[in-house]
């Protein structure tokens, strides 16, 4: 089964299903930073409530995007792994910049 929008793009049902596991798989990289993240920030002797905030929405909106995606079109599908991989690389610098470390948890 081909995406909506996979025929005008050339992808085939091959091209498909790995878009379909790359956005898997980048809200899988996604999750898993948001996880590693709140747990560390928990253990600190003054966890930023603020923070664990921002990232438990930012955890919304990955399920939330997840969720829409069956039956979205290749280009939802695109923006989404974008969206996925953007995060996580904002993510991947916060871990860098603030938890550095290992007194810190990570």
């Amino acid at each position: 089964m081909l995406l909506p929008g996979a025929e005008v793009k050339g992808l085939d049902h091959e091209e498909c299903l790995a878009l379909i596991e790359c956005a898997e798989d980048a809200q899988d990289q996604l999750m898993s930073l948001l996880a590693l993240l709140v747990s560390a920030e928990r253990k600190r002797p003054s966890p930023n409530d603020s923070l664990i905030s921002e990232w438990n929405d930012l955890l919304q909106l990955s399920i939330d995007l997840e969720i829409a995606l069956p039956g979205s079109d290749v280009s939802t599908y695109e923006k989404t792994i974008a969206i996925f991989r953007s995060e996580s690389s904002k993510l991947e610098r916060q871990i860098g910049l603030h938890y550095k470390s290992s007194e810190d948890g990570i």
